[in-house]
């Protein structure tokens, strides 16, 4: 069974490094204790962030575990 879940996982992480690059859309706004923020501004100049974007399956299906499981 452990086999079977990292045989998953595997091919899982492969398709997720077959997705596009796609540009960075920084216009939605986040508000802060202080002001309005972009998510850039929220991980302060760090150079690199990694960013997951989850996919909701249209109903009646429920999801699958790929696509609402990091």
């Amino acid at each position: 069974m452990e086999k079977e879940a990292t045989r998953t996982l595997d091919a899982l992480t492969g398709r997720r490094r077959r997705l596009p690059m796609v540009p960075f859309d920084n216009s939605h706004r986040f508000e802060s204790p202080v002001r309005m923020v972009t998510l850039l501004d929220v991980f302060e100049g760090r150079q690199q962030v990694a960013v997951y974007q989850f996919m909701d399956s249209p109903f009646p299906r429920p999801p699958c575990v790929g696509e609402t499981h990091p």
